[in-house]
């Protein structure tokens, strides 16, 4: 037998706003001796984070510095570096005798024209998101 718990407030929809939400997983409803397996509070909303372009600037910077360093101590001709102006990584391979470079990622090309495109923003968009 189980007693359901009332409310006797005006307004039902306050009074269960402000109660706790419970997740029961369990059996639905068994004999008389059927008891829920876990009670477990609901999850609750995460806060918001707060984001510091700062921050995650120096940390970008922090793991460049770290890739370059591992690749000098093994003999790598690998090149890690940030765009400031696009915001992206730059990898570039370099020929070990000349120190000409063979390849980049992404290309010159592309880092060129989003460079072109950055400068246009201001024509297309009144600000930056």
């Amino acid at each position: 037998m189980s007693n359901p718990i009332r409310i006797s407030t005006g307004n039902a929809a306050s009074a269960a706003a402000a109660l706790p939400q419970l997740s029961i997983s369990g059996p639905a409803q068994g004999g008389s001796n059927a008891q829920p397996s876990s009670v477990k509070p609901a999850p609750e909303s995460k806060p918001a984070r707060s984001f510091d372009p700062q921050k995650l600037l120096s940390q970008m910077q922090e793991i460049v510095d770290r890739l370059n360093e591992q690749m000098r101590d093994h003999n790598r001709n690998l090149g890690f570096s940030i765009d400031r102006k696009i915001n992206t990584f730059v990898v570039t391979v370099r020929n070990s005798n000349t120190g000409e470079v063979v390849r980049q990622i992404p290309s010159e090309v592309v880092v060129k024209v989003a460079h072109s495109l950055e400068e246009m923003r201001g024509l297309l968009f009144n600000e930056k998101l």
